[in-house]
C-alpha cells in the first residue's frame, strides 16, 4: 500500500497559502499513485497555542470542504491537520477525508501544558477504513504528543488497525527530531505489531521555526524510513501488508495484544472492571 508523507511550513493565519501548497502534494500523490497522503499537525491552519479565533474552522467548513473535494477528485485518501472549532470548544484535530466524499476527524486526546489552556482534549479514540487491492485496510492517527502514550498505541491496535499515522509539530531540527523517535516509536510498532509513520512542520511559520523529520517503523521496530532533511518534501513508501499474513511467518508480534491482561492492570491501578468487558 503505497503511502505519501509530507513535511511542509504551514504558515499561520495564511490558509490559502497552506491549501494551495497541500494541493500541489496532493495531485503528485495521486499522480504517482499513492492511496494515502498524511501532512503535519496543524498543516491547514498554521500551529497556534493562543486563542485560535481568526483560524480555526468546523469540519464542515471552507477548508475541509477544499481538500474533501480533492481527495474526491484524486481518489486518494487525504490525512490533514487544523484548528478546529466545534460549539464553543477548540481542538487540535486531523481530519480523515476518503474519495467518496466522507469526512473523519480525530481530535489529540493528550495536550501539552500550554495547549491546555487553549484546546479541549479529544474523548474518544477512533479508528479509520482505506482500501488497498479489494481490502479494508484499518488505520489510526495519534498527534505529536499523543504518542508518548503507550495505552493510546495499543487502544489504536486492539481496534484492529494495522497502520498508525503520526503526524507533529515538533520545533526542533530534524536530525534531533529523528533521534528522540528512536526512543519511543520502534517501541510502539513492535509491541503492537503495526506500522508507525511520522512526519513534521518543517521551516518558519511566521513566528517559530520547526525542523521538520519523516520516519517510518515498521511491525518488527524496524525503521525502514528515514529523512531529516530540513526542507519541504514528499516521501513515498510502499508498505508491504503480507506483514500480517501468518502464512508468511512474519506476524510475530501479534500474540503481544492477545496475552495483555487488562484486568489485572486495571484493578491494580485502583479501576473496577464492570462485568467481563476487559477490553
Amino acid at each position: 500500500m503505497r503511502v505519501s508523507l509530507v513535511q511542509m511550513t504551514a504558515v499561520r493565519n495564511d490558509k490559502q497559502a497552506n491549501l494551495d501548497k497541500m494541493e500541489q502534494f496532493i495531485e503528485k500523490a495521486a499522480h504517482d499513485n499513492a492511496s494515502i497522503i498524511c501532512f503535519p499537525e496543524m498543516s491547514i491552519t498554521g500551529y497556534v497555542r493562543k486563542m485560535p479565533y481568526d483560524v480555526a474552522e468546523s469540519v464542515k467548513g471552507p477548508s475541509v470542504k477544499r481538500l474533501s473535494n480533492l481527495a474526491i477528485k484524486h481518489g486518494i485518501t487525504v490525512l490533514a491537520g487544523m484548528a478546529e472549532k466545534s460549539d464553543d470548544s477548540f481542538y487540535i484535530s486531523h481530519v480523515t477525508l476518503h474519495p467518496d466524499g466522507m469526512v473523519e476527524v480525530y481530535r489529540k486526546t493528550h495536550l501539552g501544558a500550554r495547549e491546555k489552556k487553549v484546546f479541549s482534549q479529544g474523548e474518544h479514540i477512533p479508528i479509520f477504513n482505506t482500501h488497498h487491492e479489494g481490502k479494508r485496510v484499518k488505520f489510526g492517527v495519534g498527534i505529536c504528543y499523543d504518542l508518548h502514550y503507550p495505552e493510546l498505541v495499543t487502544s489504536i491496535a486492539v481496534q484492529g488497525a494495522r497502520v498508525i499515522f503520526a503526524p507533529h509539530a515538533a520545533p526542533i531540527g530534524g536530525e534531533r527530531r529523528l533521534h528522540i523517535w528512536e526512543k519511543y516509536l520502534p517501541a510502539r510498532a513492535y509491541d503492537n505489531g503495526v506500522y508507525v509513520l511520522s512526519c513534521n512542520l518543517v521551516g518558519h511559520d511566521g513566528k517559530k521555526h520547526f525542523g521538520g523529520g519523516i520516519g517510518v517503523w515498521n511491525p518488527r521496530g524496524e525503521n525502514i524510513l528515514r529523512c531529516d532533511d530540513e526542507n519541504e518534501l514528499m516521501l513515498m513508501l510502499d508498505l508491504d501488508m503480507n506483514v500480517f499474513d501468518k502464512k508468511y511467518g512474519m506476524d510475530k508480534t501479534a500474540g503481544f495484544l492477545e496475552d495483555r491482561r487488562v484486568k489485572l492492570y486495571l484493578d491494580s491501578a485502583g479501576f473496577k472492571l464492570q462485568g467481563d468487558q476487559i477490553g
